[in-house]
C-alpha cells in the first residue's frame, strides 16, 4: 500500500459488528467415557473463537476435557483436568483461542461423575 493505494494484493474491510459471544452450558454425566458436541462444525471457511470455559464438577471425580474436535493431547485440548465434588476450572483466553475452520467444540468426559460445563465463544468466517 502506498499513499492510499493499493499497489497489489487484496484489502477486505469488514463492515460487520463487533461479534457476539455465545455461551453454552450443559450438565454433563458420564459412568464410564463419553465425547459430546457443544458447538457442532462450524462449516467451510468458518472458524470457532474460545474466549472462556468453566467446568464445574458436582458429583463423582471426573476427568473432563474440552477441545476442538476429539483430538486427546496436542494444541486443540483447550483445558483438561481432573476435579472432585464441587471444585473445577475458570479460564479466560485473552486474546481468544481461533480453531481451524470446518472445526467442532466438544468435551470428553472420563470416570464416573457430573459437571456442569460451560463454554464461551463465537464464529467468524
Amino acid at each position: 500500500v502506498t499513499v492510499g493505494t493499493i499497489a497489489t494484493g487484496t484489502f477486505r474491510q469488514n463492515w460487520q459488528p463487533v461479534d457476539q459471544i455465545t455461551s453454552f452450558g450443559t450438565l454433563g454425566t458420564a459412568g464410564g467415557s463419553l465425547f459430546a458436541t457443544i458447538s457442532a462444525v462450524s462449516g467451510a471457511g468458518t472458524s470457532h473463537v474460545v474466549t472462556g470455559i468453566n467446568i464445574v464438577v458436582t458429583s463423582g471425580t471426573p476427568e473432563i476435557m474440552v477441545s476442538y474436535g476429539s483430538a486427546l493431547t496436542g494444541g486443540s485440548v483447550l483445558a483438561r483436568g481432573s476435579f472432585t465434588t464441587n471444585s473445577g476450572i475458570a479460564r479466560s483466553y485473552i486474546p481468544p483461542v481461533a480453531s481451524g475452520t470446518n472445526s467442532e467444540i466438544m468435551y470428553h468426559f472420563v470416570s464416573a461423575g457430573t459437571a456442569n460445563i460451560q463454554v464461551q465463544y463465537f464464529k467468524v468466517v
